[in-house]
């Protein structure tokens, strides 16, 4: 088989033991064209990398569904009375490779609660298991729990004093319930850059054969 250019440019005509036929050579991509696909391939990425955040968090989700369940349901329960509540804030360093570690400021919320387990009276903390932040969100926690409430806990066989709050379901499976938001957030962003990659992704030319 033998290839020559023809007369034009943009023409390449190819000849063998078959029928002669040409092929136009496709038309180089405008800048808008080169940007298009660039946003495309950019958005095309972050909704794989979506994707995958959202498999590794959901397996992870699952796993802390399960010890959580696993110890509302082990530990025993006793009715305790709110002491106290308050708004903490701790300083987190955010360990950036290669740089100087920044540090921010993240709220949670606990409780100090007073509760009997047999004719002995306890006073400890329940936390309510996650710090953000955002201050606000914690704020809803300190009007939703107030000092003089008697509120369900869960304490440790082995250890009185190590509690948790388990009712009801929103206070007691907080964490978790943050975490199933953070997978609705990615499976949004993700679904969303799927789209955007959809509608910018540039057409396939048609070979169009010419006897």
């Amino acid at each position: 088989m033998t290839y020559w250019i023809g007369e034009h440019a943009d023409l390449v005509t190819l000849s063998g033991e078959g029928r002669p036929y040409s092929v136009s050579t496709p038309d180089p991509l405008t800048r808008q064209q080169q940007s298009q696909a660039a946003i495309s391939a950019f958005a095309k990425l972050i909704a794989f990398g979506c994707a995958l955040s959202t498999v590794v968090l959901l397996i992870f989700t699952a796993w802390f569904i399960y010890r959580l369940h696993d110890t509302l349901t082990t530990w025993p329960h006793a009715q305790a009375q709110v002491l106290s509540t308050e708004i903490y804030s701790q300083l987190v360093d955010l360990n950036l490779p290669n740089r100087q570690s920044p540090r921010s400021t993240v709220y949670g919320f606990r409780s100090q609660v007073s509760y009997s387990i047999d004719s002995q009276t306890y006073v400890s903390q329940a936390d309510i298991g996650y710090q953000r932040g955002d201050r606000p969100e914690m704020s809803s926690w300190y009007t939703r729990i107030q000092p003089g409430d008697r509120v369900e806990i869960a304490y440790s066989p082995s250890d009185p004093t190590h509690i948790r709050f388990a009712r009801d379901f929103s206070t007691a499976y907080a964490p978790a319930l943050l975490l199933l938001r953070w997978i609705v957030w990615l499976t949004a962003i993700g679904g969303l850059m799927l789209v955007v990659s959809r509608k910018l992704r540039l057409p396939i030319p048609e070979d169009s054969p010419q006897p």
